[in-house]
C-alpha cells in the first residue's frame, strides 16, 4: 500500500530552480506528478521516472514519457543529449548507487544544462545531538527516513558532484532548526513552526557563520550545470 502524503506534493522550492530557458525536463521520482502537472501547464516537455507502478495510469493521463523503474535495478531506457533538465528532488539517498545513477543520468542531459538536486543533511543538530547521545533512530520521514539508504553532508554533495564534473551554480538552503516529524501532536507542531520563523529571521546573523549555520540545515537544493 503506497503512502500517497508522502508523494503527493508540489515542490515550489523545485520549481522555482528551474532556469527559464528550460523546454524538456525529466523528473526521476515523480511520485503523483503534482509539480511535474504545473511544468505541463507551462508547456515544457516532461518525462517521468517512478518506482510505484500504482501511479503509473495517473501520469499517463500529465506526463509525456513515464518509465516505472527500480533506480537500483532496472535499465533506464533514456535518449541521448535530449533534456535541458533533470529533476533528482530527494533521490539520491534511497539509491544504492548514486555516483552511477548520476552518470547514467547525464547522457540524457544536454551539454551545459541542468540538475536540480535536492537531498536532506545528515549534519543537522538533531542528528548531532542524537549522535552524542548515542542514538541511531529511523523514523518514518524526514532526514532519519528508514528508506534512506545513503546520508550526505555540504562536503560530502560537493564531493559527489565534483568527481563527475558537474558545476555548482547555486546551492539552497532550507533552514529548520526544530524537525516537525519530532512533535508529538499537532500543538507541537505549530510552536515548531513559529520557533522556526522566528529562528531564521531573528537570528539571521547566527545563519551566516560558516560550519554553524549547516547544524540547522534541514536540506540542500542544488542547482548543477553539465559541463
Amino acid at each position: 500500500m503506497v503512502n500517497e502524503t508522502y508523494y503527493l506534493k508540489v515542490r515550489r522550492d523545485v520549481l522555482d530552480a528551474i532556469p527559464r530557458d528550460v523546454t524538456a525536463v525529466l523528473s526521476v521520482g515523480c511520485g503523483g506528478g503534482e509539480t511535474e502537472l504545473l511544468l505541463k501547464q507551462q508547456g515544457k516537455i516532461v518525462h517521468g521516472i517512478e518506482k510505484e507502478p500504482a501511479f503509473r495510469q495517473k501520469l499517463e493521463a500529465i506526463l509525456d514519457r513515464v518509465i516505472i523503474a527500480d533506480l537500483d535495478h532496472d535499465a533506464l531506457a533514456l535518449p541521448q543529449d535530449f533534456f535541458d533538465c533533470i529533476l533528482l528532488a530527494d533521490v539520491l539517498e534511497h539509491v544504492q548507487h548514486p555516483a552511477k545513477l548520476l552518470r547514467t543520468l547525464m547522457q540524457s542531459l544536454k551539454p551545459g544544462k541542468y540538475f536540480i538536486v535536492s537531498v536532506p543533511n545528515i549534519g543537522h543538530v538533531s542528528v548531532v545531538k542524537n549522535l552524542l547521545l548515542g542514538k541511531w533512530d529511523y523514523t518514518a520521514a524526514g532526514i532519519m527516513d528508514e528508506t534512506h539508504v545513503r546520508f550526505f553532508t555540504l562536503a560530502s554533495l560537493k564531493k559527489l558532484f565534483s568527481s563527475l564534473e558537474l558545476e555548482p551554480l547555486a546551492v539552497r538552503r532550507k533552514f529548520v532548526p526544530m524537525l516537525y516529524e519530532n512533535a508529538r501532536c499537532q500543538w507541537q507542531k505549530k510552536l515548531y513552526f513559529r520557533l522556526n520563523r522566528l529562528f531564521v529571521f531573528n537570528l539571521n546573523p547566527l545563519l551566516h557563520v560558516p560550519r554553524i549555520r549547516e547544524l540547522f540545515v534541514y536540506q540542500y537544493l542544488f542547482i548543477l550545470k553539465k559541463q
